[in-house]
């Protein structure tokens, strides 16, 4: 499935990656995260989401996807579309605790990226004045969005939990 998120704002873009680094280990509405992961062995051959930028040939544009995509053991179609709709539209943002260790561990997993390959996210940056797709790709996964987590961790409990929920709705409305 594929999820147009090219009207986000860069900070959206940025807390969209947050976002999809805590889908799967939160609980769910009717799916408490212990289920999901026996489920998940149990079931599910693979499950992954992914922001993408795609460029035009046609035109100057870019577009901005979120891409979910899963595959399924045998004959568990029924189960592994329950589940998967249970993360995309019934994840609960709840447990503070866990969100606040998910975000920790993206800071020190930036961390220890810039420090291994900084010049990666130098180019990034310097790349980002070049066109808009290369400033959302800086917000989604460079050194702006690195920024961007140092300032969800000072954030209070409820704001992040307000943010997180405002566009997890917003991601995955049907109306989109």
């Amino acid at each position: 499935e594929l999820y147009q998120v090219d009207d986000l704002s860069n900070e959206e873009l940025s807390l969209l990656s947050v976002l999809i680094a805590l889908i799967g280990e939160l609980d769910c509405s009717s799916m408490p995260l212990t289920q999901f992961l026996i489920d998940k062995y149990s079931y599910l051959g693979s499950f992954s989401l992914s922001t993408n930028i795609y460029n035009s040939f046609h035109n100057s544009g870019s577009k901005i996807m979120l891409n979910c995509k899963y595959s399924y053991l045998n004959n568990n179609e029924e189960c592994v579309l329950n589940m998967i709709n249970q993360l995309l539209n019934h994840t609960l943002f709840e447990d503070i605790n866990a969100i606040r260790d998910i975000i920790v561990q993206i800071k020190n997993d930036l961390q220890q990226a810039i420090i291994n390959s900084g010049q990666q996210f130098a180019l990034s940056k310097a790349l980002s004045a070049l066109s808009s797709d290369k400033v959302a790709s800086d917000y989604i996964s460079g050194y702006n969005y690195y920024c961007y987590i140092l300032e969800l961790i000072n954030q209070d409990d409820e704001v992040i939990i307000n943010e997180l929920k405002q566009l997890y709705d917003k991601v995955f409305d049907s109306d989109r």
